[in-house]
């Protein structure tokens, strides 16, 4: 019997009691999964970030409901200890902005989680070749290589199927990677924290 997605994210998140996680779920299972990770986590310290109003009224009230956009969130650097992303980079146009923006809000070796659909179906690949990108399923090895050059260290990584899915899922664990090179500025978007991020590359091949 195939696992569920709650099954794997029980797996890999092992939050303290006073955690504080972001609960991001813009992807057509999210009205599906949203109830079903604030019954496994504490409503109270999860945050819950939905750009629809309607989607955003269904959300238990005894969590944060924030009505925003996941590629600018409206969060201080280092809130939260993990991000759970399901359907992200799916959903979210531009997907990679997004990436930044959950390395910023993380605190320090912060968790990120990632679930997403891992092969296009034919009706996808149809609808991207008529009205070119939209929602885009992107192959395994292109999102391992992305959340990996979004600064974060990938801790377990796999193809697999879902009771969800009728096709493979990929999902992955990672850890915020951050730089020591002098204090941590206050970055506001995550056109900011890319330019950082290229800036302090480049300082460290020169020093090489």
């Amino acid at each position: 019997m195939s696992e569920s997605a709650l099954e794997l994210i029980s797996r890999a998140v092992h939050a303290p009691a006073n955690a504080r996680i972001l609960l991001l779920t813009p992807g057509p299972h999210g009205e599906q999964w949203l109830p079903q990770l604030l019954n496994h986590f504490e409503p109270s310290r999860c945050y819950v970030l939905e750009s629809s109003l309607e989607r955003l009224k269904q959300v238990d009230p005894s969590a944060y409901r924030i009505r925003a956009q996941a590629i600018r969130m409206p969060f201080q650097p280092r809130s939260f200890d993990a991000v759970i992303a399901l359907e992200c980079i799916y959903a979210i146009r531009p997907p990679w902005t997004f990436l930044a923006e959950a390395h910023r809000a993380l605190v320090r070796n912060g968790t990120l989680v990632v679930l997403e659909p891992a092969s296009q179906t034919f009706f996808s690949v149809f609808r991207e070749q008529v009205w070119g990108p939209g929602k885009r399923v992107y192959p395994p090895e292109e999102l391992h290589n992305r959340i990996e050059r979004a600064d974060f260290a990938i801790r377990a990584s796999e193809t697999r199927t879902l009771a969800e899915y009728k096709a493979p899922a990929f999902f992955a664990t990672a850890t915020k990677i951050e730089f020591d090179a002098g204090p941590t500025p206050i970055i506001t978007t995550a056109r900011e924290m890319i330019a950082r991020r290229q800036s302090l590359q480049a300082q460290a091949q020169v020093q090489q």
